[in-house]
């Protein structure tokens, strides 16, 4: 899946337009179709990882009309809309005649970016080449590819990542666009020793893989390496199992592929420890693999060796 970055420098540039009522992608996450045929050429038409920057329709809130209030990224994952939204929020979506049986043919969001209040630009501005008056329709029913220099406006903007309905957790990462589109940062851990029990005291460092082709999970036939996702716990072998918990019986499972615990080291003291490590290795994954988010990453199994190391050496000069 291309990262948010490349996104925006591909020739041509996977960076679509469309207007929203609003923007909630923690309830909403996905960017959804009332046509089946327009989500196939959607996905015909762009890559895995395609940034959907989002202008406020003229039934959004009136601050938000006509102005860019959002950028998705979005997988290629297929579905229905019930599939990506809680269930009141489902029933509320039926339960309304604007939204009743419109745009459930859903394609899933795997990050989320608020653009800040005070750095909205009007659509008309923002993208000056593909927006018109007479296409406003077309690109609330299906959306339009941005042009280079329109795409490359994104960066020109202040973010703030957020939660995306049924994706882990955000560190909420605000600030300008080149920074808050890199990967996640490890999520923030209270100081205090009644709260976030799990993340203090010491804790071991671990890299999961997921088991099964990357290339079917991604559904992206070019997908290569390792699928892994980083982090620290006092147990690794326990989140493990909380991750695979969401997850189905099936070809793909989480295994812990190292651990700080199963090479014998000592527990690093605590979360600064645990923190800078994990820091460390999502540096050189953000580098040299492939980001899908947070702390997910597909990458080959020297890049993964590197990270280990650099986590080692980080967690231990802390």
């Amino acid at each position: 899946m291309m990262t948010p970055e490349d996104s925006i420098n591909a020739n041509p540039p996977n960076v679509w337009i469309t207007y929203f009522d609003g923007f909630d992608p923690g309830t909403w996450g996905f960017t959804g179709f009332t046509q089946e045929s327009t989500r196939t050429s959607f996905v015909k038409r762009s890559e895995p990882g395609v940034l959907v920057v989002i202008a406020g329709s003229s039934r959004a809130e009136p601050a938000e009309r006509q102005r860019v209030i959002g950028l998705l990224q979005c997988s290629h994952e297929l579905g229905r809309d019930r599939d990506y939204m809680p269930s009141a929020a489902f029933a509320d979506k039926e339960g309304a005649e604007r939204s009743a049986g419109k745009w459930s043919h859903a394609v899933r969001v795997v990050r989320a970016w608020l653009i800040l209040p005070h750095n909205r630009p009007l659509i008309e501005d923002f993208a000056s080449e593909t927006y018109t008056p007479g296409r406003a329709q077309v690109i609330g029913a299906q959306g339009m590819p941005l042009t280079a220099d329109e795409a490359r406006g994104i960066l020109s903007l202040d973010l703030e990542e957020v939660d995306v309905f049924n994706q882990p957790p955000v560190d909420g990462t605000r600030g300008p666009a080149e920074e808050a589109l890199r990967p996640s940062r490890p999520g923030p851990t209270s100081q205090s020793p009644t709260e976030h029990k799990e993340a203090e005291g010491p804790c071991h460092v671990y890299v999961l893989t997921l088991s099964g082709k990357p290339g079917i999970f991604l559904n992206d036939p070019s997908a290569r390496g390792k699928i892994v996702k980083v982090g620290f716990s006092k147990a690794p072998e326990d989140r493990r199992e909380a991750h695979n918990r969401h997850i189905p019986v099936g070809p793909f499972q989480w295994n812990v592929l190292k651990s700080t615990e199963a090479e014998g080291r000592s527990a690093f003291l605590g979360s600064i420890q645990g923190k800078a490590a994990e820091a460390a290795m999502i540096a050189v994954l953000d580098r040299d693999g492939r980001s899908l988010g947070r702390e997910f990453f597909l990458s080959e199994d020297g890049v993964i060796e590197e990270a280990w190391k650099a986590a080692l050496k980080a967690g231990d000069e802390a």
